[in-house]
């Protein structure tokens, strides 16, 4: 039986990032290689997209990825205070997309 191939997490952005560019969103991409105490739980990047829909905050996941503690932290503020937030990946942005009406 061969065995399901999971993405990498850079491999789940760079989709997700094509379409959102495919879309007419701005990207602000706050990733780092390497991990950043200047903001533990940041996520990867902040999405504007067109038409004034509102913005919202991208952690990118691979199916098999986890949040850390300061990811599920910061996801949970973003939750209280309203703000969007999507955590995963192609498919976790099409549906957030639908929902606010850029697809």
């Amino acid at each position: 039986m061969p065995t399901k191939v999971v993405p990498r997490e850079a491999e789940v952005k760079r989709r997700v990032y094509a379409l959102l560019r495919r879309l007419g969103c701005h990207i602000a991409d706050l990733s780092q290689r390497r991990p950043s105490h200047v903001a533990p739980g940041l996520p990867d990047a902040y999405i504007w997209p067109p038409y004034g829909k509102p913005a919202f905050w991208y952690e990118a996941k691979s199916p098999d990825g986890k949040q850390s503690s300061e990811q599920r932290a910061f996801q949970q503020r973003c939750e209280w205070a309203g703000v969007g937030y999507v955590l995963g990946g192609y498919t976790e942005i099409e549906e957030h997309l639908r929902r606010i009406g850029v697809l």
